[in-house]
C-alpha cells in the first residue's frame, strides 16, 4: 500500500469515528432528556377518569398537550395537566391527588398584573428581577391569585412567591 492508500483508510477510519462520536452523544442527550421529563411526567392515556371527565366537561373545545405530578407553592402535591387549543392560549389545570380540580393557571404580561400587585412585588422583593410574565391562578372557589418567579440580582437565587388578588398579603413563597 502507498502512503496515501494509508492516509485516506486512516481519514475515513477518523471520519467514522468522528460520526459515532457525534451519534452516541446526541444519543445520550435524548436519553438524558426523555429521562427527566419521565420522572414527574403522566401519560396521558392513563390520566385518572375523573380528571378526564372534568376536562371533557368543562375544557371541551382544548386538548390535553401533557400531563405531569407537581407540588403547588403551597404544598399540595398533585396532576398538573397542559391544555393547549387553537386560537387561544394555553392553560394548565391542578388536580390534587384524589383528582379534585383544584385551580386553573393562565401566563399573562407582568405588566398586565394589577398595579397593586405589581407594587406588592416590588416593595417587598426590591433585591429582585421582576420577570417578564406571571401567572393568574383561579382557584376552584373563583378567588384570584397571582404568581410570580423572581431572581435575586446579585446571588442569582430563585424564588416562586404567589399572592392575593390586590396584592395586599402573600399566599405563599418558595
Amino acid at each position: 500500500m502507498t502512503f496515501l492508500t494509508v492516509f485516506r483508510l486512516n481519514l475515513m477510519k477518523m471520519k467514522n469515528l468522528i460520526i459515532l462520536a457525534i451519534t452516541l452523544l446526541s444519543a445520550n442527550h435524548f436519553t438524558s432528556c426523555d429521562k427527566e421529563n419521565h420522572e414527574n411526567g403522566i401519560d396521558i392515556k392513563t390520566l385518572p377518569a375523573a380528571v378526564v371527565s372534568y376536562i371533557n366537561t368543562n375544557y371541551a373545545s382544548y386538548t390535553i398537550d401533557e400531563a405531569q405530578k407537581d407540588t403547588l407553592c403551597n404544598g399540595t402535591v398533585g396532576i398538573e395537566v397542559a391544555l393547549e387549543k387553537k386560537s387561544a392560549d394555553d392553560i394548565e389545570l391542578f388536580f390534587n391527588n384524589e383528582n379534585a380540580y383544584i385551580l386553573k393557571e393562565e401566563e399573562i404580561k407582568y405588566s398586565a398584573l394589577p398595579a397593586n400587585v405589581q407594587a406588592f412585588f416590588s416593595t417587598n422583593y426590591p433585591n429582585y428581577k421582576l420577570p417578564k410574565d406571571a401567572e393568574k391562578i383561579t382557584l376552584a372557589n373563583g378567588t384570584v391569585q397571582y404568581e410570580v418567579d423572581l431572581e435575586e440580582k446579585t446571588t442569582k437565587i430563585e424564588k416562586e412567591v404567589a399572592t392575593n388578588a390586590d396584592g395586599s398579603a402573600k399566599i405563599c413563597e418558595r
